[in-house]
């Protein structure tokens, strides 16, 4: 009979910390606090700087690009609730003649 082969066991992820008495988890100093908020605005910076920002051409036309969808899509909505308004009223009128 050929042997099977078992994958190797992994370690558990359950934390063997107690908990505080509080039970909440212990806070970490004000130094290391200080320190992770300054790499994250390091980093922050860093990242910013490789974005490629829009020409003010681009960034122009882009907004026109925005507004005239915009304005579109309100008129094609304005249009839309103005039609279901009159349809519905000519029901309500229809209804109450008793037709």
């Amino acid at each position: 009979m050929p042997q099977l082969k078992t994958a190797p066991r992994q370690q558990s992820t359950v934390s063997t910390k107690r908990p505080s008495s509080s039970g909440l988890p212990a806070r970490r100093p004000f130094g290391s606090q200080q320190a992770n908020i300054l790499n994250y605005v390091r980093d922050l910076r860093s990242e910013i700087r490789k974005v490629i920002w829009p020409s003010r051409r681009e960034w122009t036309n882009l907004t026109i690009v925005v507004l005239a969808i915009s304005a579109a899509v309100g008129a094609f909505l304005g249009l839309a609730d103005f039609i279901f308004q009159e349809f519905f009223r000519l029901l309500l009128r229809l209804a109450g003649q008793g037709i």
